[in-house]
């Protein structure tokens, strides 16, 4: 579900002038507070950050990126798919200010034929993380050239994402 009509407000922690008032931090406390504690009672779960991942596309990604930087208690791990950083520059300045802890592995993946600026946004964040000092080891940046804003293509990466995070086949 991605909450059509909604979906802007929900994926966003920052307002924007034209789509309104952002709500994404009361998203991600619905994962954090209840839908996390959930699956980890209902579950046999290795609830610590180190084995606890969120994945996103599009907006999701924006606010996955988001997450991982403002609940490193929590998550660990983060699939970044064609995120949004189009949606807003703060994304970046919080990343300065709180960036994702050095043992989060942040997995990005974006395409060449989605909308413009989507790889520009990518590359701007993944050379920001850098910059940051995020661990080169810890992080990946994957420009497909035949991705386009899909979930065709996203579905393409999606175990590779997870093995990635998880360090599986190693």
């Amino acid at each position: 579900d991605n909450g059509r009509e909604k979906r802007l407000h929900e994926m966003s922690p920052w307002d924007h002038e034209q789509y309104g008032k952002g709500e994404g931090e009361l998203y991600v406390q619905f994962i954090v507070d209840i839908v996390k504690p959930y699956m980890d009672s209902l579950y046999r779960t290795k609830d610590d950050p180190a084995n606890t991942a969120l994945l996103g596309a599009s907006l999701g990604g924006f606010i996955t990126h988001y997450a991982i930087c403002a609940h490193p208690e929590v998550f660990g791990k983060a699939g970044i798919f064609s995120p949004s950083y189009w949606y807003s520059d703060a994304v970046f300045t919080y990343t300065s200010q709180r960036p994702p802890a050095n043992s989060a592995r942040l997995f990005m993946v974006v395409g060449e034929k989605e909308e413009e600026g989507m790889v520009e946004g990518a590359s701007r964040m993944y050379s920001h993380l850098q910059e940051l000092g995020h661990p080169e080891g810890s992080m990946q940046l994957i420009v497909d050239p035949e991705g386009e804003h899909n979930e065709a293509f996203w579905k393409g990466h999606f175990l590779e994402a997870v093995c990635w995070l998880f360090e599986v086949g190693k």
